[in-house]
């Protein structure tokens, strides 16, 4: 049934026009081509768009996704990445790339969030992560209300200064002396936030990597 939906899968991005995916696999290589089928046992897939020649296969437990064209994917055999060291474990966990997917780089292979997090947890970072999660949070929101105050503030006290609106004016300091405190609260917070998660993946690594 999971091949089914996945060859499905695969025709949808592939109109109007043929789409090229690309395939990751366990040890880390990547592999460019047109998928032409899936089975139990072998992936078949063609690096000639017209997919007139012959094709070429691998075997599904060698492939941990396909990602197509349009960013969606598709994990064929999950990878025990805490476990399978020597295979993909051995490179750098990338920073967390904030993509309306929140999709996180691990190596050459995007992995979802709630993929980092099961891994974080079995090396007791993952607390650390979720700390700088709430913090970005909190904090982003913050100094960006405040920015947007101290701009709207500028320009309604000018406005005010050049209509000769004392109501005006003093609304437009108001509004700057309001967000300046959100500014200065927010920034330390995204900061510190993003800091903690850029540390949680250096001690993943550091633990992953150093594993017996």
């Amino acid at each position: 049934m999971k091949k089914l939906f996945l060859m499905a899968l695969i025709a949808l991005t592939a109109m109007p026009m043929i789409a090229q995916q690309t395939l990751y696999t366990r040890d880390g290589r990547t592999i460019k081509g047109y998928v032409v089928d899936i089975n139990d046992d072998n992936i078949s897939y063609t690096q000639d768009k017209s997919m007139e020649t012959v094709t070429e296969s691998i075997s599904t437990q060698d492939v941990y996704n396909i990602v197509f064209e349009n960013g969606s994917f598709q994990i064929i055999t999950p990878i025990d990445l805490v476990e399978d060291k020597g295979s993909i474990i051995s490179q750098p966990l990338q920073e967390l790339q904030y993509e309306r997917s929140k999709r996180i780089s691990y190596g050459n292979m995007q992995i979802s969030e709630s993929e980092w997090l099961a891994l974080a947890n079995k090396f007791g970072v993952d607390r650390k992560y979720e700390v700088g999660k709430t913090l970005r949070r909190v904090g982003k929101p913050l100094w960006m209300a405040g920015v947007g105050c101290i701009i709207a503030g500028a320009i309604t006290y000018i406005a005010g200064n050049q209509n000769q609106s004392y109501a005006t004016t003093v609304i437009g300091e108001s509004l700057t002396i309001f967000g300046a405190p959100l500014v200065v609260v927010g920034i330390p917070l995204h900061a510190t936030g993003t800091h903690l998660q850029k540390k949680s993946y250096e001690e993943f690594n550091l633990k992953a990597n150093t594993k017996q």
